[in-house]
């Protein structure tokens, strides 16, 4: 079979590069120019579109769910922290569990919101910093 490829494209694979993580990458999210690779221990690595790398130190364990919506990549760890970072790289804790329960599932509103589960809680905090929980059985 020939290549019927024009000589003036590039392909997928000439435009891509590993990236050494250390460990096991449990999800990817692009982030404003970046992409931020969520490794499974503690950390996140976000890779420029200029190929730098940054190491971010996340969670004090495991990084148990992750979503991003382009503008912020959200995490929920074993530590029981919901931790917020950036498309520059800076960090804040969006909620930490007082009981320290894993944070299971993180999910991202159109409109700003961020839910997530501990256990058999849901919470919801809104864009002005509202706080709604929901108890399960």
């Amino acid at each position: 079979m020939s290549n019927t490829r024009p000589a003036n494209t590039t392909s997928v694979a000439d435009r891509t590069r590993p990236v050494a993580t250390g460990g096991p990458v449990i999800a990817v999210h692009f982030l404003g120019d970046s992409i931020a690779f969520v490794l499974a221990e503690e950390a996140a690595i976000l890779v420029g579109a200029d190929g730098s790398c940054q190491h971010i130190s996340l969670h004090e364990g495991g990084i148990l769910a992750s979503a991003g919506d382009g503008a912020r990549v959200v995490t929920g760890g074993d530590d029981g922290k919901l931790i917020e970072t950036d498309p520059a790289g800076a960090t804040r804790i969006v909620f930490a569990d007082p009981k320290r329960r894993w944070i299971d599932h993180v999910a991202l509103g159109g409109d700003g919101a961020t839910a997530w589960s501990t256990g058999k809680s849901v919470q919801v905090l809104k864009p002005k910093g509202e706080v709604k929980s929901l108890e399960l059985p």
